[in-house]
């Protein structure tokens, strides 16, 4: 449901950000922001995610605080509106981590795992799950490769930047918002090379974004 509070956020958004990939997914939030649409918790995890990008860091935890003000209007089942939600999550992580605040960091991390193993999903299947998150040297079948560099590769080649950008988005929402979680065994292993990513495609979003 829109109200008036998440139209503000965003009107605010608007007027005080300039980069034009902010203000384009804050103006379809003015439009319309439910928590019961998969769509449009897309976008805001795409702006969450810019928003820390360009550095707008208030911004980033009023819309933290917005997941939480609208969590009894997601339905338990609504994996792909959790899912994002939980990135945004993992995002809280990396920001409190810097402000050294272990035991809310400890509530978010196991309030997440909580909602990861409700059902339908069984708690065998969810750990499976979590198993098939590789970076991009492993490219066997049926696993998920978080940093989406194939995908990637192929709309630089053909000089499509705006795609390009929005893979790297994706990709570097969940490098973040999975990794912070701690709960990916082999996101775990590879942090370091997991943070060269981020900055790598932090940086190359800044640079080529209009």
């Amino acid at each position: 449901m829109t109200t008036e509070s998440n139209v503000s956020i965003f009107e605010e958004i608007t007027q005080n950000c300039s980069q034009k990939n902010i203000q384009s997914h804050s103006k379809k939030l003015i439009k319309k922001i439910s928590f019961k649409s998969s769509k449009d918790i897309e976008t805001l995890r795409d702006l969450t995610f810019l928003l820390y990008i360009y550095d707008y860091i208030d911004y980033v935890e009023k819309i933290i605080k917005m997941t939480y003000d609208n969590i009894q209007n997601i339905k338990p089942t609504d994996g792909w509106v959790w899912a994002d939600v939980h990135l945004i999550w993992g995002l809280e992580i990396r920001l409190l981590r810097k402000k050294s605040e272990t035991e809310k960091i400890n509530q978010i991390i196991s309030e997440i795992d909580k909602r990861l193993k409700r059902p339908p999903r069984t708690e065998a299947k969810e750990m499976a799950r979590r198993e098939r998150f590789v970076i991009w040297e492993t490219k066997e079948t049926g696993y998920i490769d978080v940093t989406r560099c194939e995908i990637l590769n192929g709309w630089v080649e053909t000089g499509k930047t705006s795609n390009a950008n929005a893979v790297r988005l994706l990709a570097l929402s969940q490098l973040i918002g999975l990794t912070e979680t701690g709960l990916y065994p082999v996101l775990n292993d590879n942090k370091e090379k997991i943070e060269t990513i981020i900055n790598e495609y932090k940086n190359a979003i800044i640079k080529t974004s209009k």
